[in-house]
């Protein structure tokens, strides 16, 4: 495995149902990591988003978002489930909602062009044998009252096919990852990268008459979403085996639900379709539209002000 930048856990945060659940670090809820995009005014305001599953964010309710600080203590943002963003037209497990850290907090913010849109996934070739690896919430040894990330390993396995989200149950373009995961992970960064030695694609050159040699060029992307875990059935031998593993799971019959080690991705371009859906653009156009007026005499103190307070932090500032 190539060795990660440690900088890169810091984009992920902690999702929780409350407050409370978030200062106790209770083991339930989900990840989110951070995306942001520069304003086309001040080159000092990055617009800033956490971005989740939608079933974490809305449907299990885990709202409530928590991030480090510098001084290693975190801060708890109590967002509702409300207050997220999704499409469920396109019927993508995404939302996003915008967040206003500052600089006291302890964060990595992924520039939204570091997101695999379509035209960089066909021009890049992405495809099954491609590495990855996730950066999320390992439940059991998360840091407790602190963001502490884990990363796991893995590859491409399926391309992009339609699967039924369990958000909204409507097939969607979905990869299939070979990787572990767990409980917790939803909502957590999938990056896709590639360096001199491990594509193999570039290490065979025809005018070596065969020769192998160590060549390509190292790429560094955000593949998507963490979605979910591909279950199955499997079936049990025996009545006698499903009365001794009824205690601990869910059982139908001579059936259960197991999970096929396969993990569920949504496309990065999914975050980016819903970052530039109108509702979210048309609020930065008029940011930027305001800024650029400040250039030519200003604009109303009370505007704003009202402004600052509506986006969570000093637009002149830029924090």
């Amino acid at each position: 495995m190539p060795r990660i930048p440690q900088e890169i856990l810091k984009n992920v945060v902690y999702l929780y149902p409350s407050r409370d659940a978030a200062e106790k670090g209770e083991r339930f809820g989900g990840t989110g990591f951070l995306v942001g995009i520069a304003s086309t005014a001040s080159p000092h305001l990055t617009f800033l988003y956490a971005v989740t599953n939608y079933h974490v964010a809305i449907s299990n309710g885990c709202s409530v978002v928590r991030v480090n600080r510098k001084d290693g203590q975190p801060d708890i943002f109590e967002f509702g489930p409300e207050d997220w963003h999704f499409d469920a037209q396109a019927g993508h497990d995404v939302a996003v909602v915008q967040i206003p850290l500052r600089t006291n907090h302890d964060f990595l913010v992924l520039p939204h062009d570091g997101c695999l849109s379509r035209e960089l996934r066909d021009s890049q070739g992405i495809a099954p044998g491609d590495d990855i690896f996730i950066v999320g919430r390992f439940i059991d040894h998360d840091g407790e009252t602190t963001n502490r990330p884990a990363i796991r390993f893995g590859h491409i396995s399926i391309n992009q096919a339609p699967i039924p989200t369990a958000a909204f149950r409507k097939p969607v373009a979905t990869y299939c990852l070979d990787t572990n995961s767990r409980t917790g992970y939803s909502g957590s960064p999938v990056w896709v990268y590639r360096t001199p030695f491990t594509d193999l694609q570039t290490m065979v050159d025809p005018s070596t008459h065969g020769k192998m040699y160590l060549s390509g060029r190292p790429m560094l992307y955000l593949l998507g979403i963490h979605t979910g875990q591909f279950s199955e059935t499997w079936e049990m031998l025996s009545d006698a085996e499903t009365a001794e593993v009824e205690k601990l799971i869910k059982v139908t019959k001579t059936q259960i639900r197991g999970l096929s080690g396969m993990t569920l991705c949504t496309p990065a371009w999914a975050i980016l379709d819903l970052l530039n859906s109108p509702k979210l653009k048309n609020a930065r156009d008029l940011v930027n539209g305001m800024l650029e007026n400040l250039g030519a005499g200003g604009v109303p103190v009370a505007v704003m002000d009202k402004l600052n307070k509506a986006l969570g932090f000093d637009l002149l500032k830029g924090q």
